[in-house]
């Protein structure tokens, strides 16, 4: 066999047509891959013929037929999951399908209403097909309060899909313990935490024993 071409196509004037070279296999099979973005993203049935050239130059022909490539409906959904309040953090969770597949998936998040601190994040794709990012305020300027996120996703064929996926509440967040105790001395260590939005002035650690007659407010100091 000197060539395999196989034509496929999809429409009845054959204006979609493709002339696809096989590729011949360590078997001695030939091979051909079709993909409809090759085709103008149509959906249907198509009709797929086979053309072999033997080496003298004569042609044999087979007619494989119909394949019905049924439409795929364009969706999207989105979800908030794992919310963390004390590191400012949640994901997002999507499921989206397209004719053709979908190319990239964005989710541009903000708290401001001037959306000065807007992220348009880059969902990755997951190994069930779905979609997943992290949100960290840390990347909108530690600030706290209410963050939108939307989702657009971009299919293959170029349409684009857009929903809101809702409000998330990430409150300020302040921790304390109380550390190397030492009663012989007298002395502990209050080690303070802040999650809190925009800079932090001050920290004071109020302590006293009893009636509060021997209150100390201490000054904390910021460590490295």
């Amino acid at each position: 066999i000197k060539q395999v071409s196989v034509p496929i196509w999809s429409k009845a004037n054959q204006s979609d047509l493709v002339w696809y070279p096989a590729k011949k296999q360590a078997d001695g099979s030939y091979v051909v891959h079709m993909n409809i973005k090759n085709h103008k993203y149509h959906t249907g049935n198509y009709t797929t013929h086979v053309y072999a050239t033997k080496n003298n130059g004569t042609e044999m022909a087979i007619n494989l037929g119909q394949t019905d490539i049924p439409r795929v409906s364009d969706e999207l959904s989105a979800k908030i999951t794992n919310v963390n309040q004390q590191n400012g953090t949640y994901d997002v969770l999507i499921n989206a399908q397209a004719q053709g597949g979908i190319r990239e998936v964005y989710v541009p998040t903000w708290s401001k209403p001037d959306q000065s601190d807007i992220v348009w994040y880059k969902a990755q794709k997951q190994a069930d097909g779905s979609y997943r990012l992290q949100m960290n305020v840390r990347n909108h300027h530690n600030n706290r309060g209410t963050y939108i996120s939307h989702v657009y996703a971009y299919s293959n064929r170029g349409t684009v899909k857009a929903i809101n996926a809702g409000e998330t509440k990430l409150n300020n967040v302040l921790t304390a313990e109380i550390k190397n105790v030492n009663t012989k001395v007298g002395t502990y260590d209050v080690i303070v935490k802040d999650h809190i939005g925009g800079a932090v002035d001050r920290v004071s650690v109020p302590i006293w024993s009893k009636d509060q007659s021997d209150l100390v407010w201490y000054p904390a100091k910021k460590q490295a």
